[in-house]
């Protein structure tokens, strides 16, 4: 997507950017730094991935307090990112949670009170 303007998003901002194809892949399970993690967790975009450590999760624009990613960009799947947020965040113990922007939260905070997975939601 680095290489494509429409794909990266930067043609719809008035800037079309055509980058050169990234020099390292991080891929689910790789291992980093003092316990990190990487965990794919895609749906937001294709590839995506958060960031596990003891206690913490970066979860990028996966998952914000009170709310999810968006899916409706190129390659976005709105059921995948909800499927993917259930067996892969909310299968960890509670931690704190760092998204790319807005509070942190907590993974215990969002399985009970995000609306996005009450009983009542559907994508």
């Amino acid at each position: 997507m680095l290489g494509d303007p429409d794909l990266n998003l930067s043609s719809y901002i008035g800037d079309s950017i055509a980058l050169k194809d990234a020099e390292i892949i991080l891929k689910d399970k790789d291992v980093f730094g003092p316990g990190g993690e990487i965990v794919s967790v895609p749906g937001h975009t294709p590839g995506g991935l958060i960031l596990v450590f003891p206690g913490m999760v970066f979860s990028g624009d996966t998952l914000f307090a009170g709310s999810i990613g968006r899916s409706d960009f190129p390659g976005g799947d709105g059921r995948q990112l909800i499927k993917a947020i259930k067996d892969k965040i909310f299968t960890l113990s509670d931690r704190y949670v760092f998204p790319g922007h807005g509070p942190e939260t907590r993974i215990a905070e969002e399985q009970a009170e995000n609306p996005f997975f009450s009983d009542s939601f559907t994508v």
